[in-house]
């Protein structure tokens, strides 16, 4: 009966805490992070919607330890691999002990159970699964709170003693800071009424003194602290103060507060936007005798302009200003993230002089600490000078600003480019705004769907007036961008990020842009038709891909040396060549007309593209004579190239140029080597690979594009070292 009420306490435990963090599965990735791509390991992304605000905005939420480097990454395995091992033995004694209470007989007709994991093995399992999967850590813990339930009957009706992990201020403190660390810091107010419940609490009355008690420490009192913070709950905060420094409370005894709890208490005034009480916290930080840090007074001035107050005028940032030059007075060093909030408070009150006039400080600042280098978080300042000029209406002042920070070496990331964007897209600068846009691409900067939506509407906007109006000089001086170059390059920048991009969702993402596209009624080009093969291509989806081509036939226009390569591609993820071979064919056969010569001229990328359709195939099958063969082909386009055979069109590649490209040549080194290795006399085809490894793309003037290549594929890489060691050979024998 009692394990029976402890089952419905649990689910109700279950419920409660389940019911506000069961939005977190939206933040949590589904593989450790060793697991996933270079940019899930990295961070999980929660983008906000169109309509959250007018602003672009990055809602990162890195739930995950970041993996820098392959020792950090063994270490985060290493974590993993110990959390997973504590919690199947928590699982399996946990179901030993219930058979027990359970069972009708004696306890000396049962095996000895094996034993619980410890409480601060159980406690790093729960850190663990808190940066990896929230859930699972919750799940963890009320296995905890089920064993410590279930000792009593153990020892009362068993007579047996159990050394249970059972919960303790540690666990708690785990569970809070990693649910405030998700964005839930609900969850975390939750688990804290639940560890008030508990009789071991320090301000629950006990029936006797032996019982071991909860106590709050300092870095308990911060993290519930900054739950209420992130709620903008400035009472609770100060309520907290005041039970910290005077006791008497229900929540923390007294203790002595830190810089971190006045940071928090700042924080919490920040959030709420409520600067007078911002100065009542400093005032009495002051008072502590506590030496305030940069943090201090960057969120003194974050708390500047958000609204009215006693202490000034919602649209006046002077106390920011003052602010600083205490913070320097009291040779206190600002940091980036100080000048950020300096800045942005000039934004909010429509000052772009002020906010210019920040960021010569902050320029003037780094010309006097001589080889201190960039600021930490120093993006941040630009991002928001840009985006206050923009907002003001000083839109060339934005342009040139992003052009400056990257001439001080500073590197604009997703925000930057998105204030800059959505300053252009408001004043109708669309061509400037793909400019922007293209920077991102080449840069790897993933665009937000802010962006994304801001860009078609946008380009929604351009289809109506094209189909409204002929395009002419007159309709379009202004801004000759026309709507399907906005789609076109919306859907390459979906698919320049090599990492952390799945290649079924990439192709989805991709199709829904051109569906859109159509929907509103643009007309595709052949360059968005390309956009799509591309995104066919990187997906592997063969048939999908044959249906573009199909489309762009249908359209009235023709394949181009992009069309045909990237259809090759898209054939050579399937591990057959001989779909690849078939499109090559299809494309020398082409014709525009019955009467018109074929069209295509093939690339050296495009031989790169048949090429590799060739060593993937090779790379998977298992039969010797067939791979000979695969490599042979390699081989044979290469020389047919070299001599101009009019087989195939190959004749028409620039045999310069495909010498030239280095990604091409090793394709046909790694052919060399793998059929030299199943030749038994492999003389001419080192002659050979030695004669490719002289090229001048392989020089040391030349190697600067092979790295990222040669890192990317192993067996390139080990192509080009057999190689260099033959031509090594060859000149010592001389």
């Amino acid at each position: 009966m009692e394990n029976k009420r402890y089952t419905k306490r649990k689910w109700m435990i279950l419920l409660s805490l389940f019911a506000g963090a069961t939005c977190c599965r939206a933040f949590v990735p589904q593989a450790p992070p060793w697991k996933a791509s270079r940019q899930e390991r990295t961070t999980t992304v929660r983008y906000v919607t169109a309509s959250s605000s007018s602003r672009p905005q990055s809602l990162w939420k890195p739930i995950a330890v970041k993996s820098r480097n392959r020792r950090s990454k063994k270490k985060d395995e290493g974590r993993w691999l110990r959390a997973q091992d504590v919690e199947v033995r928590m699982l399996r004694t946990l179901e030993a002990m219930q058979n027990l209470v359970n069972h009708d007989g004696e306890k000396d007709s049962l095996e000895l159970p094996p034993l619980f994991p410890s409480v601060r093995e159980c406690n790093e399992a729960l850190a663990t699964f808190g940066d990896f999967d929230f859930l699972r850590a919750l799940r963890l813990f009320v296995k905890m709170r089920k064993a410590a339930s279930l000792a009593h009957p153990c020892k009362t009706q068993k007579r047996m003693a159990w050394n249970v992990p059972a919960p303790t201020l540690v666990t708690y403190s785990t569970l809070m800071s990693r649910a405030v660390h998700v964005g839930r810091p609900n969850v975390a107010l939750r688990l804290w009424s639940l560890m008030k419940l508990q009789p071991e609490f320090f301000s629950n009355p006990r029936e006797t003194i032996a019982t071991t008690v909860l106590v709050p420490d300092v870095k308990a009192a911060n993290i519930l602290m900054n739950a209420h913070a992130k709620l903008a709950n400035v009472d609770e905060v100060f309520d907290l103060m005041r039970q910290m420094k005077y006791g008497n409370g229900t929540d923390v005894p007294a203790t002595r507060p830190n810089i971190v709890t006045f940071n928090t208490l700042l924080h919490a005034c920040q959030k709420a936007g409520d600067l007078d009480a911002a100065l009542q916290a400093k005032e009495q930080l002051d008072e502590s005798g506590i030496v305030p840090d940069a943090r201090t007074f960057t969120s003194l001035i974050a708390t500047v302009a958000r609204k009215a107050s006693q202490a000034s005028g919602r649209n006046d940032p002077s106390p920011a200003f003052g602010f600083l030059n205490e913070m320097k007075s009291r040779n206190i060093r600002p940091n980036g993230m100080t000048y950020s909030a300096l800045i942005d408070a000039c934004g909010r009150c429509r000052r772009p002089d002020l906010a210019l006039q920040g960021l010569r400080i902050m320029l003037r600042q780094k010309a006097a600490e001589r080889g201190e280098g960039l600021l930490p978080n120093e993006v941040g300042a630009w991002t928001a000078a840009i985006d206050a000029c923009g907002k003001a209406g000083r839109i060339q002042t934005a342009r040139r600003l992003f052009g400056f920070m990257i001439r001080f070496g500073v590197r604009p990331n997703t925000i930057t480019c998105g204030c800059l964007t959505d300053c252009l897209l408001k004043n109708g600068r669309t061509a400037e705004t793909l400019e922007v846009l293209r920077y991102m691409k080449r840069q790897g900067i993933v665009p937000t769907e802010v962006m994304y939506t801001s860009l078609m509407t946008s380009a929604e906007k351009l289809v109506k007036i094209e189909n409204q109006t002929p395009l002419d000089e007159d309709t379009l001086e202004n801004d000759s961008t026309k709507a399907i170059e906005v789609y076109t390059e919306l859907m390459r920048s979906l698919m320049k990020p090599k990492y952390g991009t799945d290649s079924d969702s990439l192709l989805v993402k991709v199709f829904l842009v051109f569906q859109e596209m159509k929907a509103v009624g643009a007309t595709p080009d052949l360059a968005c038709y390309n956009a799509l093969l591309r995104a066919c291509a990187r997906a592997g989806d063969f048939n999908m891909g044959k249906d573009v081509l199909q489309r762009i036939r249908n359209d009235g226009l023709h394949p181009n040396d992009t069309s045909w390569r990237e259809l090759i591609r898209a054939a050579a993820k399937t591990r057959q060549s001989n779909l690849a071979e078939s499109i090559w064919s299809t494309a020398c056969e082409y014709r525009g007309d019955d009467d018109e010569p074929p069209l295509w001229q093939p690339s050296p990328e495009s031989f790169g593209a048949l090429a590799s359709a060739y060593l993937i195939h090779a790379s998977f099958t298992e039969n010797v004579e067939e791979k000979k063969q695969l490599y042979k082909k390699v081989i044979t386009m290469y020389k047919d190239v070299a001599i101009g055979t009019q087989d195939r069109r190959l004749h028409l590649i620039d045999r310069e140029g495909l010498e030239e490209n280095p990604r091409s040549m090793l394709l046909v080194l790694q052919a060399i080597v793998g059929l030299a290795e199943l030749t038994d006399n492999p003389k001419i085809l080192r002659d050979l690979a030695t004669s490719i490894v002289r090229l001048d793309c392989f020089a040391s003037k030349g190697a600067a594009p092979l790295p990222h290549f040669i890192n990317d594929n192993g067996a390139a890489s080990r192509a080009l070292q057999i190689s260099r060691s033959w031509l090594a050979s060859q000149a010592s024998m001389s």
